[in-house]
């Protein structure tokens, strides 16, 4: 109530004001309200004071379960993220595994064909000597 002395003390100085002016004929000049005491003994207060303990403690048990629920939320939120982040690392170790597979494997078929190639022109060189049916030529005619 400290807090909202102020704004207590425009809403009475109104009151009166109006009050005093239409029932006594007095112009009120100004209404200073410095204090405000409460009877801490009474049913009013104590029913207040377990009222307002009752809102604070709600509002608190509330307020954690929503916090709670916004960090299991968020935990789950990161798992997925991370069983996403995991999948695609995956993926991507598998499809450079492949790619060197594959560069291995062109590497290894190339060789093979360098060798087929060389082969055959090993063997087409060997045959040259013997043209027309196995007789070898020294010499070239014109």
């Amino acid at each position: 109530m400290e807090r909202k002395l102020l704004e207590i003390n425009e809403i009475i100085a109104s009151y009166l004001k109006a009050r005093l002016e239409t029932d006594f004929g007095v112009n009120m000049k100004g209404f200073d309200l410095a204090t405000i005491e409460v009877d801490k003994e009474g049913q009013g207060y104590t029913e207040l004071r377990k009222v307002t303990a009752e809102q604070v403690t709600k509002t608190t048990v509330s307020q954690t379960d929503v916090n709670i629920k916004n960090l299991e939320d968020m935990q789950g939120i990161n798992a997925l993220n991370m069983e996403e982040t995991l999948r695609v690392q995956r993926e991507e170790a598998q499809r450079a595994q492949r790619l060197q597979t594959e560069t291995n494997f062109i590497g290894a078929h190339a060789l093979d064909q360098q060798t087929v190639v060389l082969k055959t022109g090993a063997e087409s060189l060997g045959s040259m000597g013997n043209i027309s049916g196995g007789e070898r030529l020294d010499r070239f005619e014109y």
